[in-house]
């Protein structure tokens, strides 16, 4: 498995990906959602600082961040339960000094990843689309040594 920086060339994979993802991860939200987000995504993904997952020559997943704000984690569904996802965010942690992040209510593995990542529910509200969302922080300087 390799961590490297998103090329503009790994947009349409990682659109695809975080598409599916998204479908797959939130049932609760309707799909049309996404599809409308779609050309937004695309855009800041541009901006964002961007890492993707490989293996081989295929991309697995990847994680967006703005600034300190992680947008999301978005591994495959065939590559989900491997440390993918863990290796992506240990490396951002890694350069980071702090980080928050949104993570659905009912997306609870994802909600427990991210607990047992050292991140702490600081709010929780509803969002956009009518469902409960945490709001969730991790600082370097507050987390215990493992």
């Amino acid at each position: 498995m390799t961590i490297r920086k998103f090329k503009a060339s790994d947009l349409d994979q990682v659109m695809e990906i975080w598409l599916n993802c998204n479908i797959e991860a939130h049932p609760f939200v309707k799909q049309q959602y996404w599809r409308e987000h779609f050309q937004e995504v695309r855009k800041a993904l541009l901006q964002s600082n961007v890492l993707v997952a490989e293996s081989g020559d295929q991309l697995v997943g990847f994680a967006g961040l703005q600034e300190n704000y992680l947008a999301g984690i978005f591994i495959k569904k065939e590559f989900r339960n491997q440390g993918i996802g863990s290796q992506l965010l240990t490396v951002i942690q890694q350069n980071r000094a702090s980080l928050t992040l949104h993570v659905y209510v009912r997306n609870e593995s994802a909600y427990h990843f991210y607990q047992q990542h050292g991140l702490k529910v600081i709010k929780k509200q509803i969002d956009e689309t009518g469902n409960e969302e945490y709001m969730m922080q991790w600082n370097k300087n507050s987390t215990q040594p493992k």
